[in-house]
């Protein structure tokens, strides 16, 4: 049967992490002619082992369905490739005797093992470095000028990247130089924004200068802005306010120099007053409130939400030779206790928002002034 097949590879076959067996159709003689080549991502290649890195079934009929598959014994990963050729040695096992049979399969195994080994050398050969067959260049000369570009291209790349070094040393100082010139620039314009004021365009009756002399701000002038003087020192005034001063005046003591002293001692021990006269305001404590019992849970928290401030009062209620009555105010405890049958009683002032809590033992009557 003759060798109908030209190749000796199959593959390279992608792994995935799942695969296993790869499959081939070139005529081997035997399972430990097939060779397995293993290549990393890098196309870094290793022979494996056959027995121990792979298995090799072959097909029943090598000359009528040559090939088979081979199945390693681990999956290797993505970037991983296998590739699979013969290994056919490059020796002659028939040996033919005048007393022996002459027999024809003997001879077609023979003259296939030459072919096989025809081809493998064909296939190395094939991806050889080769030259033309009318170069005058020897194979080792090709090879020394591929090597010497190899060095050439290595060499421009090496001054490749120190010119790049050197562009990126170049770029970084435009960047600082850039970067100072602009710090440099927010400092001008920051000296000319306050050289000009500080202050917004407009007529000011009081102004701020800084140590430098330049205007930082600028306001109206506020009530204590104007000096207080005594009237005694305004030259004419005190006359010519005792001439037309009004038949009444309203001021604070304070406000009049010396009259708090004239008063002192002279002031009445009695005083009539217009009881409609003396008001306060609507959220002024017992104005438009009215006593009420309202009921309570001791230890519970509780808001005043009337908008002006309550008065709470706690009673305690019942027998026992021990009574205390309490009210927390915005977490301060005020108690009052009594003995002997005693009623023990107090009273405070919620203010507004505040929270209070009451308690009494052994129990109570809340009172509130709301």
């Amino acid at each position: 049967m003759s060798v109908q097949s030209t190749h000796r590879v199959a593959g390279p076959y992608s792994c995935n992490g799942l695969t296993k067996q790869f499959p081939f159709d070139f005529k081997v003689f035997s399972a430990d002619e097939v060779v397995a080549i293993l290549s990393d991502a890098d196309g870094v290649e290793s022979t494996l082992m056959w027995g121990t890195d792979y298995t090799v079934a072959l097909n029943d009929n090598q000359n009528a369905n040559p090939g088979g598959s081979l199945t390693t014994r681990q999956v290797y990963g993505a970037g991983y490739r296998v590739t699979l050729t013969s290994g056919v040695t490059n020796t002659q096992p028939q040996t033919l005797t005048n007393q022996g049979g002459f027999y024809p399969k003997v001879l077609e195994d023979a003259l296939d093992r030459q072919t096989i080994q025809l081809q493998q050398l064909a296939e190395q050969v094939g991806r050889s470095v080769k030259v033309g067959i009318s170069d005058v260049r020897k194979p080792e000369e090709l090879l020394a000028a591929i090597f010497d570009s190899v060095r050439q291209a290595q060499d421009s790349a090496a001054k490749a990247q120190s010119v790049g070094r050197v562009t990126a040393t170049l770029f970084q100082a435009v960047q600082s130089v850039a970067q100072e010139g602009k710090e440099r620039w927010r400092e001008l314009l920051s000296v000319v924004q306050q050289a000009g004021g500080g202050a917004a365009a407009g007529t000011y009756t009081k102004v701020t200068v800084d140590a430098r002399g330049w205007v930082t701000a600028g306001t109206a002038l506020s009530e204590s802005d104007v000096p207080t003087l005594p009237i005694a020192k305004v030259q004419g005034l005190r006359q010519a306010l005792a001439l037309k001063a009004a038949s009444s005046h309203s001021h604070n003591i304070d406000q009049v120099e010396g009259l708090q002293a004239a008063l002192n001692g002279k002031a009445a021990k009695q005083h009539t007053h217009d009881w409609s006269q003396i008001t306060g305001t609507v959220n002024s404590l017992g104005i438009g409130q009215t006593w009420q019992v309202v009921s309570r849970t001791s230890g519970t928290t509780y808001t005043n939400t009337t908008g002006k401030p309550i008065m709470v009062h706690v009673q305690s209620k019942g027998d026992r030779s021990v009574t205390e009555a309490s009210i927390t105010v915005q977490g301060h405890a005020l108690t009052s206790q009594g003995y002997n049958g005693r009623t023990a009683s107090i009273s405070a002032v919620i203010p507004h928002a505040a929270n209070y809590q009451v308690s009494g033992a052994p129990a109570m009557i809340v009172r509130e002034l709301r």
